[in-house]
Parts: structure tokens; sequence; C-alpha cells
């Protein structure tokens, strides 16, 4: 398989998540190391998962099991990115996940899905991003103004956690049940 190549990634990812969540971190590490923009947003895809309405009813216990692993890992690096970032930066505000899927960091040029700073400089109505892990590199300089945008709070992504948690342990009980039928009567064969 041909990792990290094309913009057609975007189109294989949305039906491979199971496949794609072991090698999603590592894209995401080594396109912020060469500073490359992505095609793509390994939170965003990981979390439009658990947040569809199709999860619980076709999650299978190994893609659960899976989530859930790198669900936790992304929620508890965001939540001490955001400890961080609230101590530095008083004004914040909730977007929408589609506001921030345009932006990409002036530092790493990676999406920042999940949190960002929003630098605005009064005199010349200009905004500049930055993602929550580099924003502490910006020097103030006159009368700019930091802004935290967020696009879910630390709740949602805590009951995010408990939805994926929860089906994969029942989707386990239920997942032996149907694909391995015991049948009710031998079955003969000509």
């Amino acid at each position: 398989m041909l990792l990290f190549s094309s913009p057609n990634m975007v189109v294989q990812v949305n039906f491979i998540t199971a496949d794609w969540i072991p090698f999603g971190r590592a894209a995401s590490a080594r396109y912020k190391i060469h500073k490359w923009e992505p095609v793509f947003c390994h939170e965003e895809i990981i979390l439009r998962t658990v947040f569809s309405p199709y999860f619980k009813r076709k999650a299978f216990p190994r893609d659960a099991k899976l989530l859930y692993a790198e669900l936790a890992h992304i929620v508890a690096r965001e939540r001490a990115l955001r400890e961080k970032m609230l101590f530095g930066i008083p004004t914040r505000r909730r977007v929408e996940p589609s506001a921030l899927k345009h932006k990409i960091c002036e530092e790493c040029k990676q999406i920042p899905f999940l949190s960002a700073v929003e630098l605005r400089n009064p005199d010349t109505r200009c905004k500049t991003y930055f993602c929550s892990e580099h924003w502490t590199t910006l020097q103030k300089e006159g009368r700019e103004e930091f802004v935290a945008l967020y696009t879910h709070t630390d709740e949602e992504l805590k009951q995010a956690l408990t939805k994926v948690k929860e089906a994969s342990i029942s989707h386990r009980k239920i997942a032996k049940k149907e694909i391995f039928p015991v049948p009710q009567q031998p079955i003969i064969i000509d």
C-alpha cells in the first residue's frame, strides 16, 4: 500500500477507517515534520466516525477497540494542550468544525481541527491561525489579540470516549451471536 501519496487518500480513508487508524497518527507526524499541508485531518476522521449516526449500529469490536485507543490518545493530548492554552488566552470561542477545516497552522502547516489560536491584528484586519501546540512561539507585538477557538468541548470529548467504550463492550456480545450462530437442527449436506 502506497501511503500518504495523493489527494485520493481522503476518499480511501473514508471507507476504511479501521484499517487506517494505526497509520493516521504516523501520517500526521510525518506531515508535521516535513511541514507539508495535509489532504486530510486524522482527528477529523476519528471524530466524524465516532459522531456518525451509523457508528453504534455498524461498529465491530475491532473497530471500536482501535477507535477507543486512538480517541483516548487524542483526547488526553488535546486536554493537556488546552490547559496550557487557557492560561495565556483569556478570550475563547466555540466554532463549528467546518470553520477550522480550511485553516492551516502557520508554523507546522497542519489543520487544527479540535482547537486553534487566532491572532487578530486590528490595524490590518488580518487573521493568522496557529494550532494549540505552536501558539506559544508567537510574540505579541503591538495591539494583536489572541482568541482560542475550539470545535468540541471537553465534555463532548468525554462523551465520545464513553460512547466508543460502550460500543466496544456491547458489540462484542452481539457480534459473537450474529457471526457464529448456533444451528437449532443439524445441517445435512448431500
